[in-house]
């Protein structure tokens, strides 16, 4: 996001050559401009982009307005304001209009109001791919006779994260604490998960980012 000037001030002592700015007219072709027009076509903006150094500038920068991790609005938008988001019955993705209705609180309050069309694909494509990941999971859970069982601590519970750093799945085991939301699996189907691509495991993790 670009940000506004709002001030700006030459420093003191700082000039402006008439052949440095005759430089600025180079790729016009305009090398052999008189005094004359190089004094009357240049701008603020040539003067601030050939020597930003010259100038203490206050900017105004837009505040980023707060999102879910998948994109999704979090706050109420104003009246009237464009939205997209998928519609269960089709899966299709359709825009709409805030209206304050309950409608559009229930698709707030589910992360699924964005503002532009390509997130909200990009969010449900992925979600898609991690229920499809999770599901197999399971599968091969049930058919290794698999079900984590806090009661027992010898039990070992396979799960993993996503590492920023390494920008890779990290797969470690526990055997007696859970984090919320985490899905635990046999050592067979973390075998499965290492042999997913890297934009698989990061859907299996919900890592949009």
């Amino acid at each position: 996001m670009n940000p506004k000037i709002i001030s700006y001030t030459l420093k003191e002592g700082c000039t402006f050559t008439v052949a440095e700015l005759k430089t600025l007219f180079f790729q016009d072709g305009l090398e052999t401009a008189t005094v004359v027009k190089i004094i009357d076509d240049v701008s603020l903006a040539d003067l601030i982009r050939m020597k930003p150094e010259a100038f203490v500038i206050e900017y105004e920068y837009e505040k980023e307005t707060a999102k879910f991790p998948n994109g999704a609005e979090v706050l109420p938008l104003k009246e009237d304001a464009l939205y997209y988001f998928r519609d269960k019955g089709t899966g299709n993705i359709l825009p709409t209009y805030w209206g304050n209705s309950a409608a559009d609180s229930l698709l707030l309050r589910n992360q699924e109001v964005f503002l532009e069309k390509d997130k909200c694909d990009y969010s449900i494509k992925l979600e898609t791919r991690h229920l499809e990941i999770v599901q197999k999971i399971y599968q091969i859970n049930a058919e290794n006779n698999w079900v984590a069982d806090w009661c027992k601590p010898v039990q070992q519970k396979h799960y993993c994260y996503w590492s920023h750093i390494g920008n890779e799945a990290c797969f470690i085991s526990s055997i007696s604490g859970q984090s919320g939301g985490g899905v635990y699996y046999c050592e067979q189907a973390q075998e499965y998960l290492k042999t997913l691509s890297v934009a698989d495991q990061k859907a299996f993790l919900l890592i949009y980012t």
